[in-house]
């Protein structure tokens, strides 16, 4: 699947939105950071791929909406890191209806950097419901992006860059998990702890036996893919321990079965939306 670092540094972002609330208790509004990552489709487009409920906050919270939205970018440097408005966001928009993810079709980024650097993951290295039958209970995985709490960063601050969490998938892969908990569709359970900053990070299955090459020919080899984007976790109430640490050792991702539903949809309509 590439270099895991590279991905790290050059596919995985963070995205900054505000939102404002419609019954005004807010007039300021409220500043969110969540995770994406970027995906190189077939034809030339860009998707950058986070949560839905990163941009329709109302999901989480009735009555709030989106009014900007902002991608980071890694300067030619390597190092530098800056957030740029998405200037045609309205155009770029796609969310899917039932599931909890959305992606952005070609966001045009305001005084973006001369040089910045991107490195989109082909879209053939994002999970189909194919790769979902090679995987099992139990298989490991791993999930990357930038979380944190109460405005505190829990990742690198330096040179901005996400941190990697394990886990373990902990319902049965090809079959979507239903839970009355979650009011989302096309999700799989894994045992891990996500916070606040995961939504939108990107989960990997860990390739499991030989691959392949020269005469060798395992049938239990399984390569690492995309499998999903993180979307939230259960919490465990617990009055006696910090709200941060009020979780209960399981979080859900949204699989990416639903990303490619996604894909389809805009690819089907040429990329634009039939009422723009």
């Amino acid at each position: 699947m590439g270099r895991l670092d590279d991905i790290a540094r050059l596919t995985v972002t963070r995205l900054r939105g505000k939102a404002e609330d419609d019954s005004v208790l807010r007039p300021e509004g409220i500043t969110f950071l969540a995770s994406g990552f970027w995906v190189q489709l077939g034809e030339g487009h860009r998707a950058y791929c986070t949560n839905r409920h990163n941009v329709d906050p109302s999901l989480k919270k009735g009555g709030l909406r989106l009014t900007q939205l902002e991608i980071e970018a890694r300067h030619a440097d390597g190092k530098t890191t800056t957030f740029h408005r998405v200037q045609n966001l309205e155009a770029a928009l796609w969310s899917h209806q039932s599931a909890d993810c959305a992606i952005l079709i070609d966001p045009q980024l305001e005084h973006l950097p001369l040089g910045a650097c991107c490195f989109p993951l082909p879209e053939d290295w994002i999970a189909t419901q194919a790769h979902f039958e090679k995987l099992q209970l139990a298989d490991e995985a791993f999930f990357v992006g930038f979380p944190g709490f109460g405005g505190r960063m829990w990742f690198d601050e330096a040179a901005i860059l996400p941190i990697a969490r394990n886990s373990t998938l902990a319902s049965i892969p090809s079959v979507p998990f239903t839970n009355a908990e979650i009011r989302t569709s096309d999700t799989l359970m894994v045992a891990g702890l996500s916070f606040t900053g995961s939504s939108g990070s990107i989960v990997v299955n860990r390739a499991k036996g030989i691959a392949p090459g020269g005469d060798i020919r395992d049938p239990a080899h399984v390569p690492a893919f995309a499998i999903g984007v993180m979307s939230g976790h259960f919490s465990e109430p617990s009055p006696q321990q910090p709200t941060a640490l009020r979780h209960g050792g399981l979080s859900y991702l949204t699989r990416s079965t639903s990303l490619h539903e996604l894909f389809q949809t805009a690819r089907a309509a040429g990329f634009r939306h039939s009422d723009l």
